[in-house]
C-alpha cells in the first residue's frame, strides 16, 4: 500500500510539474518542431523556373510576378499549389526590382531591364492592373537595392550601380516618399551601415532594420551578418556587428510569429530567430527545401511561403510552414530582396548575374 501510495504521488507530482513548465513555456518545443515541418505546395509551379520573383497577396491569393528577366503576373488561391496565369505586367521585363505594400497598393520600385538599371515606379491595388507612379525617381537607378513602407512613407535603401572598371559599386543611401513615389528625399547619402546590395529588410518593433547583405571591399566581395535598426531612416544604430548564423550570399527573411526570421542564402537551408536582433535561435539547421538564394520568402495569414530561386540552377517550387494562430502580418509593408552578386574572397570573380529580388508583402496593409 505504501509503495503504491508513493508512486501516486510521485507521477502527480510529475505531472503537475510537466503541466507548469508547459504553461511556463507555452510553445517553445512545439514551435520549433512546427518551423522545422515544411509542406511543399507544389514541385513545379505552372510559372517557369526563375530567381528573385516578386510575391504579393490580395484577398488572401497570392501573386507571383516578374524575376529571372520577366514582366509575367501569376496568381494562386490555394496556397501555392496551382497557378493562373494573370498576363503581362505594364512596366518591362526585369530582374533586381524591390517591392512593398502601402495603403492598400502594391509596389515595383526600379531594377534591371534588357536595356539598363531602372528608377521608375509602378503602383497597384490588384497586382494584374500597373499604373506608372513616375517614371524617372530623384533617386539613381539600381537593381538589388531594397524598399519597405513605414510610418506612412516608402523608403528606398541601398542597391547595386555594376561594375566600374575594377571596382563594383553598391550604395548605402536612404530615400524616403511621403506621396505614395511620386517625389522623393534623400534622408541620409551615407547610412552608418556599410554599402550593400540583397540586404534583408523590415520592419520590427516599430523601427526599419537591416540584415546582412552583400558588398565589396578592398578589391574583394564581402558577406554581411550585421543587423542595424533606425526610427526615421536617418540615424542608425548597429544592433550586432556579427549575429550568430554566418555570413552568406542571399538569404532572405520576415518577420513572422512575431520574431526576426532569417534563412537560406546560397550553400545554405537553416532558419533563424530572434525576438531582439541581438540573440538568435537556429530552429532548424537543415530544412526539407533544397538550399537555395535568390529566392522569396513571405508571410500571409499564419504560414511563412517560400518560392522559387537558385540551387545551381532556377526553381518553380513553392513551400511553406505553418504555425496554427501566428501573426503573421508587419507592422507595415515589407518587402524583401535579392542579392546583387556572389561575394567572395576572390577578386577576381565578379558578382553573378542573378536575380536579386524578393518581395513579401500583405494583404491590406
Amino acid at each position: 500500500m505504501d509503495t503504491i501510495l508513493f508512486w501516486t504521488i510521485e507521477a502527480t507530482i510529475f505531472c503537475n510539474v510537466f503541466a507548469n513548465l508547459n504553461d511556463i513555456f507555452p510553445s517553445q518545443s512545439r514551435r520549433s518542431l512546427v518551423w522545422s515541418n515544411w509542406n511543399q505546395a507544389t514541385s513545379n509551379g505552372a510559372w517557369s523556373i526563375r530567381s528573385e520573383p516578386l510575391l504579393f497577396a490580395v484577398d488572401e491569393k497570392l501573386f507571383l510576378v516578374s524575376g529571372g528577366g520577366l514582366n509575367d503576373i501569376w496568381s494562386s488561391n490555394d496556397g501555392g499549389s496551382n497557378w493562373i496565369d494573370e498576363g503581362i505586367a505594364a512596366w518591362s521585363a526585369r530582374s533586381g526590382s524591390s517591392s512593398a505594400v502601402l495603403n492598400s497598393k502594391m509596389f515595383v520600385i526600379g531594377g534591371e531591364d534588357a536595356s539598363s538599371r531602372r528608377n521608375d515606379v509602378w503602383s497597384s491595388t490588384d497586382c494584374i492592373s500597373w499604373i506608372q507612379v513616375t517614371g524617372a525617381a530623384a533617386w539613381t537607378a539600381r537593381n538589388r537595392h531594397k524598399s519597405v513602407a513605414y510610418n506612412n512613407k516608402l523608403f528606398v535603401m541601398g542597391g547595386y550601380l555594376g561594375q566600374q572598371g575594377a571596382s563594383f559599386v553598391y550604395l548605402n543611401d536612404v530615400w524616403s516618399s511621403s506621396n505614395e513615389g511620386v517625389t522623393w528625399f534623400e534622408t541620409t547619402a551615407a547610412a552608418g551601415w556599410s554599402a550593400r546590395a540583397a540586404s534583408i529588410n523590415v520592419v520590427y518593433d516599430n523601427k526599419l532594420i537591416i540584415i546582412g547583405g552583400v558588398g565589396f571591399d578592398s578589391g574583394y566581395f564581402t558577406h554581411h551578418n550585421d543587423v542595424w535598426s533606425s526610427l526615421d531612416g536617418i540615424t542608425w544604430t548597429e544592433v550586432t556587428p556579427a549575429a550568430d548564423w554566418i555570413s552568406r550570399d542571399s538569404p532572405q527573411g520576415a518577420v513572422f510569429d512575431n520574431k526576426l526570421v532569417v534563412m537560406g542564402g546560397a550553400g545554405q537551408n537553416d532558419v533563424w530567430s530572434s525576438l531582439d536582433g541581438v540573440s538568435w535561435t537556429e530552429i532548424t539547421q537543415s530544412a526539407a527545401w533544397p538550399s537555395r538564394r535568390y529566392f522569396t520568402v513571405f508571410p500571409l495569414e499564419n504560414r511563412l511561403y517560400l518560392a522559387a530561386g537558385d540551387a545551381n540552377g532556377a526553381l518553380n517550387d513553392v513551400w511553406y510552414m505553418e504555425i496554427p494562430g501566428a501573426p503573421s502580418s508587419q507592422p507595415s509593408g515589407q518587402p524583401s530582396n535579392q542579392p546583387s552578386g556572389v561575394p567572395t574572397n576572390n577578386p577576381s570573380e565578379s558578382p553573378t548575374p542573378s536575380p536579386t529580388e524578393s518581395s513579401k508583402s500583405f494583404k491590406n496593409q
